[in-house]
């Protein structure tokens, strides 16, 4: 188990173990446990504030929305557990959830099948920079660990990135 939980403020990297100072073997226990708990991400609190999600909500109304993620469906839904945190934190009421673990791969794939995508945010640097060296429109939700990032748009928040989607819909 994590030792204490860490606000987004004090995440300095991805990989948590570095800021929580537990070992790799650690860290893959609490993985290990994630993927069979039946309620782990549908029971995850909310960072979004209620700006964000009517943000969300008006660029839902102009375009159409498609949640990825890069977990993992083990034996635990997490599909379904996704599916269902977006639904009862308010955010969508009928979300359309892939899972994929290389998300440029996934936003391709999407293209492809008659997608114009105006824009992606995410958090995590690789991510960020596939996505980007794709010459897709992605933008940092900025956090400490992903400063590093370079030639991506960054926001403080989901309304700030939901705005600047708006605007390419212009």
């Amino acid at each position: 188990r994590i030792p204490r939980a860490v606000p987004c403020s004090e995440q300095q990297t991805w990989r948590f173990r570095d800021s929580l100072h537990i070992t790799r073997k650690d860290e893959d226990a609490v993985w290990a446990e994630i993927a069979v708990a039946h309620s782990f991400w549908r029971s995850l609190r909310c960072i979004a504030t209620a700006a964000d999600i009517a943000a969300l909500h008006d660029l839902r109304r102009a375009a159409s929305m498609v949640y990825m993620t890069g977990r993992i469906d083990a034996d635990n839904r997490t599909l379904e557990q996704t599916r269902e945190w977006l639904q009862i934190k308010g955010i969508d009421k009928n979300p359309t959830v892939v899972m994929q673990g290389d998300k440029s791969t996934g936003v391709l794939t999407l293209e492809g099948c008659g997608y114009s995508v105006i824009g992606i945010i995410d958090d995590k640097p690789a991510v960020l920079e596939a996505l980007r060296d794709a010459g897709l429109p992605v933008t940092a939700m900025a956090r400490p660990y992903n400063a590093h990032v370079e030639g991506v748009s960054r926001v403080a928040t989901v309304a700030e990135w939901a705005a600047e989607c708006m605007g390419r819909l212009k």
